[in-house]
Formats: C-alpha cells, sequence, structure tokens
C-alpha cells in the first residue's frame, strides 16, 4: 500500500466538536492548525454556543470552507448540489 500511494498527495483535516467558547485551548489549536494550513471543521451545539466565538469564527480572515465541492447522494440516490 505504502508504494501505491509513495507520489500522491495526502489530505488532512480535522473535526472538533461541541465547540462553544473561545478557550486559550481551542485558540491554541486554532492559531497552530491556521499557521499550517490544517483545515478544521468545527460543530457547535446552539443552545452552548457564546457569542464571542460566533463573532471569532466569522471573522472574513478565519472563515473559509474545509471541503468545497462536497457532494453526497440525496435520499433517492440522485445527487444534490454542493454542501
Amino acid at each position: 500500500m505504502d508504494e501505491i500511494l509513495k507520489d500522491r498527495p495526502r489530505y488532512l483535516f480535522l473535526r472538533d466538536d461541541d465547540v462553544s467558547d473561545t478557550r486559550p485551548r481551542f485558540l491554541a489549536a486554532f492559531e497552530l492548525c491556521a499557521q499550517k494550513d490544517i483545515p478544521v471543521v468545527y460543530a457547535v451545539i446552539p443552545q452552548r454556543i457564546k457569542k464571542r466565538l460566533v463573532t471569532f469564527l466569522r471573522s472574513p480572515a478565519r472563515l473559509r470552507p474545509a471541503l468545497p465541492r462536497l457532494r453526497r447522494p440525496d435520499a433517492s440516490g440522485g445527487r444534490r448540489g454542493a454542501v
């Protein structure tokens, strides 16, 4: 398998579940991933999210799609638009 993948690009993205605030560990991880250009998907619980996190993530410098042009099938097996 290593021989097959040897010359192919490798991709990494992270998912951080239950983000609700701009705590120091979150900010450190966010900045590290941003510096290394590692996309991260942040999942939030709407009832717990703090306004400062919304403001932080909505900043144009921080907001960018991690998986552009991702497509998934709908219930009928057809294709939906980009997610």
